[in-house]
């Protein structure tokens, strides 16, 4: 059977003997013989072209098994199992190419485990990976925290008042304990650490004794009379 292309028409022949082959319209070169004309370097950019578009089509989503790697980390945060947490987190970071939930999730098992150079480390990967997809008072909150408990009073202070963050309401999703009373008790122990106990020093309105009062809220104001009467004042307010 012969099968010509003319002029947008099909025919066809069932002649005894006629050896079948595919032909294109105008001067009716057989198919096989017109694509052995075309130059090799034509067919190798077609080919690649194809593979290309073949390759874009192969994404391997592994955004659920992220999620849910992520869940168990917090889960074992949450059940104090930071050693667990860890581990976990740290894998999740290799699942995702932009794993900016698993390094903050690093920070925070590390902080509550007391590793508080690789707390430091894994929030500020976390801050330089965020950019604006995360709220980076989490961030902040925990990398000045990590700074209080490694005596860098100092750098505490500068973390916390150096991009105008606004702490107000703040709560830490997976870890409630952790809230704007733990910002302004960052800055008081900081301030206290550091002698600047209240504004008879020096005029200055942050000192310990101001965000002990802010910690205080509603209640009675406390008037500074000595160190350690603050020290005893600032660890009514202290959480584990």
């Amino acid at each position: 059977m012969m099968y010509s292309c003319v002029s947008g028409k099909t025919s066809h022949s069932d002649e005894p003997g006629t050896s079948s082959s595919v032909y294109l319209t105008g001067d009716r070169i057989p198919f096989k013989k017109f694509v052995q004309r075309i130059p090799w370097w034509i067919l190798l950019g077609c080919f690649l072209v194809i593979l290309s578009g073949c390759g874009k089509g192969i994404v391997i989503d592994r955004g659920d098994e992220y999620q849910n790697t992520l869940q168990d980390g917090w889960d074992l945060y949450a059940a104090m199992d930071y050693t667990g947490a860890i581990q976990t987190f740290d894998s999740a970071k290799d699942i995702n190419s932009e794993p900016i939930d698993a390094y903050l999730g690093l920070g925070w098992s590390y902080f509550r485990a007391q590793r508080l150079s690789n707390a430091i480390s894994s929030f500020r990967i976390a801050k330089t990976k965020a950019q604006a997809q995360l709220d980076s008072v989490d961030v902040m909150c925990g990398i000045s925290g990590a700074y209080l408990a490694s005596n860098q009073y100092s750098k505490a202070i500068e973390i916390v008042t150096a991009d105008s963050l606004d702490y107000s309401d703040f709560i830490l999703f997976h870890d409630p304990q952790i809230t704007e009373d733990s910002v302004n008790m960052v800055l008081c122990l900081s301030y206290y650490h550091l002698g600047k106990y209240s504004d008879a020093d020096e005029a200055d309105p942050h000192n310990a004794t101001y965000y002990l009062n802010l910690l205080i809220g509603s209640g009675t104001p406390y008037v500074y009379d000595d160190p350690a009467g603050l020290m005893e004042r600032i660890s009514e307010y202290q959480n584990p």
